[in-house]
């Protein structure tokens, strides 16, 4: 099952172009990029960063670090971000164009943000833009531009790390009390987990790291295994061996660039 696999480096070169397609800008320019934010094309070649940077969004309400960004087109302004409060349980904010200003999100289930490093995000549409956060320390929720709601369902993982969305059905992993397992939820029903409306678990044999979808599979990554999931409901889902050689040193690595799944290894 792995004989497809390749290891490459891809150098930041050729500066920006936008005049080509993707396709075979990615095959004969492999490097050089079809935009650019905060970079600009370098005169010895390739693309730079620019020095400095304009604020246009002040600052998230709260203390300490900011935990996470997300750009969500269709939900509210389409800036969302997540920081401590100083006081209660809304730690989820999103940019409000009329005001130039941080709003708070009533986030109820009371969440804690005590031992969250940082909160991960997923975009998705089921009929309607929502996201799905994710901490590794609270319940998976989603967001729809108006409600945020845990996910508390009584076959779903406590404490997901990661989410994904594969085949109508959002994914969660990383629970730390059940690392190994893959949760999925109905199809296009991300608060219901239960088996009798096909939802179901997968135990993957590893701890899981990341979580990717990839063309027609679900890619799930250890730190020295890579399995994939196949098919698109619970009648034929089927999960299958594509290394037990390789994994993922960084979650947060796994991205789809030039038409390949890319982490750092």
């Amino acid at each position: 099952m792995a004989d497809n696999l390749a290891s490459f480096k891809v150098f930041c070169q050729g500066g920006l172009n936008t005049s080509r397609d993707v396709l075979s800008q990615g095959e004969t320019q492999p490097g050089s990029a079809i935009s650019l934010i905060n970079y600009e094309p370098a005169v010895t070649g390739g693309y730079r960063k620019i020095n400095g940077f304009s604020n246009d969004y002040g600052t998230v309400t709260g203390t300490g670090s900011v935990l996470g960004v997300c750009v969500a087109n269709g939900i509210n302004d389409g800036i969302l971000a997540c920081r401590t409060p100083s006081s209660g349980n809304n730690y989820l904010h999103k940019w409000n164009n009329s005001t130039s200003a941080w709003d708070a999100v009533t986030t109820s289930g009371s969440p804690t943000m005590v031992g969250v490093t940082k909160v991960r995000f997923t975009k998705y549409n089921f009929s309607t833009p929502k996201i799905v956060l994710t901490d590794g320390i609270n319940p998976a929720a989603t967001y729809d531009g108006t409600t945020y709601t845990q996910i508390t369902h009584a076959d779903a993982p406590t404490d997901p790390k990661f989410s994904a969305v594969f085949q109508n059905h959002v994914f969660l992993a990383g629970d730390p009390a059940e690392n190994y397992n893959l949760y999925f939820s109905a199809p296009l029903v991300e608060t219901d987990f239960s088996v009798a409306n096909g939802a179901g678990v997968f135990n993957v044999g590893f701890p899981i790291v990341a979580i990717k979808p990839f063309r027609d599979a679900l890619y799930i990554f250890g730190t020295n295994n890579i399995r994939k999931l196949v098919g698109n409901n619970i009648a034929n889902f089927v999960l299958e061996t594509v290394t037990d050689n390789l994994g993922c040193l960084a979650t947060d690595s796994v991205i789809e660039i030039g038409g390949d799944l890319l982490f750092l290894s």
